[in-house]
């Protein structure tokens, strides 16, 4: 099965939607026909799925190659020994018998015409191999001339004052081994701080000029930008936690499944929506970066099995969990909440409160729709009366004019009843609703 990022599953290619079909590939199927599955060897192959081992996912497969590459076909140059001339021979006879060796050299101008021919060979490989639609040689690499783009690793120095005000706010056991910390700059503040292994440092302290290192380590610490004023200035990173934690002694704030739901599924929430042990626990503490950690009940079978720590920040008012989002739905989903349920029930409610208020704006512009009419009507009438007036003055009474004024102030507030009446019928249907 394949799954979109909405927990949406899909069989078979044909039931994926025709919007979709750029993100989602025939070839991501299983084949069904059963001679080609035969013909292809599959179980030769391996599939490790990241829960086997605490790794990513891979396919493993062996390839064998069993011929050469179409601008390799070629066999490799044959120096061909030029016919050798009399005099040659004499002299390299007389060096023979002298005990000197002689090595004769070919000349330059042969040299030339091979590797032009060779150059010439090697193109009409590439342009026919073009044509054939197969794939031409890798390119050449080019040669960086301000070195690699990767920054250095540095590991920390043991009397580094930097790591001084870490080690008291988080109160590290002293077996903490901070010569395995490095940094990635050599010179000006330090964003983040890496940890190795025993043997993965023996590594790099010993062959930094023969290896180039992309990456390595995990991220243990960053830098705060207004962490200074909370007693320390790097706060604990979630991709490193778990091997932190052993050496953790200070600022653990142990949690219930109830806060933990809590932290995982809102941003900054009050302090007031989390347990009263929770509550007390934090009150007395200092502002900062925390330990949350929730350890499982077996008296409450229901409820998650295993235990999770996870990197906070406690501030004023509010507790909030710095969790990457995927892992935040990793760890939502061990708890047995069914995120894209609850995502969906949010959709669903924002679309229907933006139903209900254009349900009362229309509501409401029938209304003004009414007033205007009302307005409409009573302009009509006056400038009847008026019209009447001036034509027949001696007909026209003042008390007729009053009848029709009176009459009008009737209808509009009939009109303004009605509308009230409708406001408040809707009102009554979006409470039961």
């Amino acid at each position: 099965k394949v799954m979109l990022k909405d927990g949406q599953w899909f069989e078979e290619w044909k039931d994926v939607p025709s919007n979709r079909q750029t993100q989602i590939r025939p070839t991501m199927f299983p084949i069904k026909d059963e001679e080609k599955l035969r013909a292809m060897n599959l179980e030769r192959c391996l599939r490790i799925l990241p829960h086997h081992q605490n790794t990513g996912g891979f396919f493993v497969a062996v390839l064998i190659k069993k011929s050469p590459m179409p601008w390799n076909k070629r066999q490799p140059k044959v120096h061909q020994k030029l016919p050798e001339r009399a005099g040659d021979t004499e002299v390299k006879a007389a060096n023979a018998d002298n005990g000197s060796d002689c090595v004769t050299e070919e000349p330059t101008l042969a040299e030339n015409e091979e590797s032009k021919k060779m150059q010439e060979l090697q193109n009409s490989d590439t342009e026919q191999s073009k044509k054939e639609g197969v794939c031409g040689p890798p390119p050449s690499k080019k040669m960086k001339l301000f070195g690699f783009k990767e920054d250095p690793f540095v590991f920390l120095p043991e009397d580094d004052p930097l790591f001084v005000p870490i080690q008291k706010f988080y109160a590290l056991d002293p077996s903490f081994p901070k010569m395995n910390l490095l940094t990635r700059t050599q010179e000006g503040k330090k964003r983040q701080l890496y940890m190795v292994s025993k043997e993965l440092r023996n590594v790099l302290l010993n062959n930094s000029e023969k290896m180039k290192v992309i990456n390595t380590g995990i991220k243990v610490w960053s830098r705060n930008s207004d962490g200074e004023q909370f007693g320390c200035a790097f706060r604990l990173a979630q991709e490193g936690i778990y091997t932190l934690y052993p050496f953790i002694h200070a600022r653990i704030v142990s949690v219930c499944i109830e806060d933990v739901k809590i932290l995982l599924t809102q941003e900054n929430p009050f302090l007031s929506k989390f347990s009263s042990e929770t509550q007390k626990k934090v009150k007395d503490m200092a502002m900062g970066s925390i330990v949350l950690k929730y350890d499982p009940d077996p008296e409450k079978p229901d409820d998650l099995q295993c235990p999770i720590v996870l990197c906070g920040w406690q501030g004023k008012t509010s507790l909030r969990a710095f969790v990457p989002k995927n892992e935040r739905l990793h760890y939502l989903r061990m708890m047995g909440v069914e995120v894209f349920k609850a995502k969906r029930k949010e959709e669903e409610s924002e679309n229907k409160t933006e139903e209900e208020a254009q349900h009362r704006l229309a509501h409401k512009e029938e209304g003004m729709d009414v007033e205007d009419k009302e307005h409409n009507l009573v302009t009509k009438m006056e400038a009847e009366t008026g019209e009447e007036s001036s034509q027949s003055p001696v007909e026209s009474s003042a008390m007729e004019i009053e009848n029709k004024i009176e009459d009008l102030d009737q209808s509009s507030k009939n009109a303004k009843n009605h509308v009230s009446q409708e406001s408040k019928d809707t009102d009554a249907s979006n409470v039961k609703d």
